[in-house]
């Protein structure tokens, strides 16, 4: 299949029946008969998605461009601009003999003049037929130019458009029309333009037109200043008029001019835009604080871009013992030591003994004169903001290929879902694919597609040691798949010290650990599988953000498979266990469904105790926390309590505590009743069960050891 394409259905019986088919407003769906409907509302990626149930699921080959037209709206239509194309000349009252190749159906084309170099077509010359391949047209008064362009245009899908190449002229005819400027010759007189120089931009430029020029000005901005254009007014002598920039407008964020020139008869000219060269001899691009990861980028384009040398810039002769560096690699999946090049868009990871201001040599700073584009692997990828402005991630940034249009930030305890793209700064990003792209646009360009609405999501986080994985999001939605599609994302490497949370999927064909797993709207019940690893010992807190999202109708548990405890994710409190920091997954399953459907589930699991007891404590020895698990298999009242080798009652932990029936953990931190760190040693442990009638149900002493 070739085209535009919206729906793709495959069935018994057939929806077309000759009089009201209606492809704009039918939606399609899957039923008795049907065996393969692809929506093609996807958005990104190269896969469309079987939504019949049976799993026909497509590749796209080649490299899909997504849009929002209409469907049906045509196929692989083309439009090629013949004529004008740069070079002629004409004057008004001319005939034009506009003309262009097509490539598809019969449909209207809509034609328009730029007099700017193609910076805006604003002059509406006709409409034609796709098919005629030709218009004539008769230049009018007022529209002079020598930077003339025309663009032909299909109203309904831009990808069609051409323009011409280059500029052609049209002259005054003297009729008494218009008189707009000629600009040219357009020249940057001063040296180069430096981010800590003190001289200004000196600019020349060229400005004609018959009755004389009454105003010129010229017109600038800096990257990340959307739509704020400032004027410096230029001076003539002769046909020649100067002016400057001042010089604390040139900074790393760059600067892109234009000339605006007005005739003594009011009409009016601008150029198109033009790049402004800026340099800089160095430049602090983040600061790092000690002992702790960050990941940084440089934002501009460096003389020298080796990592090591870049570094040793701030941080001092390479030293091991004082400060490290690393790049992913994507082949082996692990990390590489002082390798790569400081390109911007590139990020890497830092670790220095102290804390420091990391500072670059020379260099440009990025060019804003085009979308910048950085080109991704098959994996993860390390990236940064090419700019020295922030750039927001929604509005600035598309992707060719299939890319997670996702950004994981470090804040140097764990990773945090972002949406600006902040200069200096690193970021994960995963790409489905090698040779796809981020293009960057320091103009908003509208950013990739947003998520519609529909459907709900909770957001899922762990902690330890004041360590976090807190960027997880599980839910529904109309337009997800049980399978990995555009909605699901995955988890990023872990370094240093750390914990991750991730949905264990290793059932799904493209399995994995994900961060992000949005399920099939509609379902009587869902199973996410959730594994859990940390380098460091001590508590783990498992909290849920946001459950008031989930629907009243659903019970919503987290089931801890390897402690057999379930835990109500609507209680609002947090479930804690105890890590003995070998990064070994913890499992456990989230499972929200109607009632009835999340019972059977957990009778499936079987987790509910046949008989009370009170186990070993985990880990045993331990340092600096352990958990005592109970089983209760009715509701019971219980106490326990820590008692040193001669027998002092040190702490406790539960008193006539109502405790209701299940597996049940208490976790001790080693400190006795008055919050005192306790020494290492041999400490005893009783626990005794009773009904509410004060019958005792079971009574235990277990022994302990803790070590320093």
């Amino acid at each position: 299949l070739e085209g535009l394409i919206d729906i793709v259905r495959m069935s018994d019986t057939g929806i077309y029946n000759g009089i009201n088919f209606d492809p704009f407003s039918n939606d399609y769906s899957a039923g008795a008969g049907v065996y393969l409907l692809w929506h093609c509302d996807e958005g990104s990626g190269s896969m469309v998605y079987d939504e019949s149930g049976i799993g026909h699921d497509g590749t796209i080959y080649g490299n899909p461009a997504w849009n929002t037209d209409e469907p049906m709206g045509g196929g692989d239509e083309q439009v090629t601009v013949y004529w004008p194309n740069g070079g002629e000349f004409y004057t008004e009252g001319d005939l034009i003999p506009i003309s262009w190749g097509w490539t598809g159906a019969s449909i209207g084309l809509d034609i328009y003049l730029s007099r700017n170099s193609g910076g805006s077509f604003d002059h509406f010359i006709g409409s034609a037929n796709a098919t005629d391949e030709s218009y004539n047209w008769t230049i009018p008064d007022g529209v002079d130019s020598p930077n003339c362009r025309i663009s032909i245009e299909d109203p309904y899908s831009p990808a069609t458009n051409d323009a011409s190449d280059n500029d052609f002229t049209i002259l005054d005819s003297g009729g008494g029309g218009a008189d707009h400027p000629i600009i040219s010759n357009f020249t940057i007189t001063s040296p180069n333009a430096y981010t800590d120089g003190d001289a200004p931009v000196d600019i020349s430029v060229e400005l004609d037109a018959s009755t004389g020029i009454s105003e010129a000005k010229i017109q600038y901005y800096k990257g990340g200043n959307d739509g704020n254009i400032l004027e410096s007014n230029l001076a003539e002598t002769g046909s020649t008029w100067t002016g400057s920039i001042s010089a604390g407008d040139v900074s790393m964020e760059g600067l892109m001019a234009q000339v605006f020139a007005k005739s003594n008869n009011g009409d009016e000219m601008t150029s198109s835009w033009t790049e402004i060269p800026v340099y800089f001899n160095e430049y602090v691009y983040n600061s790092i604080a000690a002992g702790e990861y960050a990941m940084v980028s440089f934002p501009g384009d460096l003389d020298s871009k080796n990592v090591k040398s870049v570094l040793e810039n701030a941080l001092g002769s390479y030293d091991p013992t004082q400060w490290r560096s690393f790049s992913y690699n994507n082949s082996s999946e692990s990390y590489d030591e002082n390798s790569g090049s400081f390109k911007a868009g590139n990020a890497f990871w830092v670790i220095s003994r102290v804390s420091d201001d990391l500072s670059g040599g020379s260099g440009q700073v990025t060019t804003l004169e085009e979308t910048y584009s950085i080109t991704l692997d098959q994996g993860w990828n390390m990236v940064g903001n090419p700019y020295a402005f922030d750039v927001n991630f929604s509005d600035h940034i598309t992707s060719t290929g299939d890319v997670e249009m996702t950004l994981y930030g470090y804040d140097g305890s764990g990773y945090v879902s972002e949406t600006e793209m902040i200069p200096g700064d690193g970021y994960w990003i995963w790409s489905n694919e090698n040779g796809a792209t981020l293009e960057i646009d320091h103009i908003s360009s509208g950013g990739f597609l947003k998520q519609m609405a529909g459907g709900w999501q909770i957001g899922l986080g762990a902690a330890i040691n004041g360590y976090h994985d807190t960027a997880n999001k599980l839910g529904t939605h109309p337009l997800a798949r049980n399978e990995r599609d555009g909605m699901d994302f995955r988890e990023p490497p872990v370094i240093g010290d750390y914990v991750q949370l991730a949905f264990d999927n290793a059932d799904w064909k493209d399995k994995g650990s994900y961060s992000k797993d949005i399920r099939k709207k509609g379902q009587a019940s869902y199973i996410w599988n959730i594994a859990v690893k940390s380098n460091m010992s001590g508590q783990i807190r498992l909290d849920a953000m946001d459950a008031i999202n989930i629907p009243l109708e659903y019970d919503a548990l987290l089931i801890d498979l390897e402690n057999s405890f379930q835990h109500d994710l609507r209680s609002g409190e947090t479930y804690n266990y105890v890590s003995i920091g070998d990064e070994q997954p913890h499992q456990l399953q989230v499972i929200i469904g109607f009632p009835e459907n999340v019972s059977k589930i957990i009778d499936d699991l079987a987790i509910l105790p046949t008989e009370f007891a009170v186990d070993q404590n985990v880990p045993n020895p331990f340092n600096p926390v352990t958990a005592i698990r109970m089983q209760l298999v009715e509701d019971a009242v219980v106490s326990m309590k820590i008692f040193n080798i001669l027998g002092e009652e040190v702490a406790v932990l539960l008193h006539n505590a109502k405790i209701e029936s299940g597996y049940q953990q208490v976790i001790w931190n080693g400190r006795d009743k008055f919050n005192r760190k306790l020494p290492s040693g041999l400490y005893l442990y009783q626990t005794i069960m009773k009904n509410d009638q004060g019958k005792l149900l079971h009574m235990k002493t277990n022994k302990m050891i803790m070590v320093k």
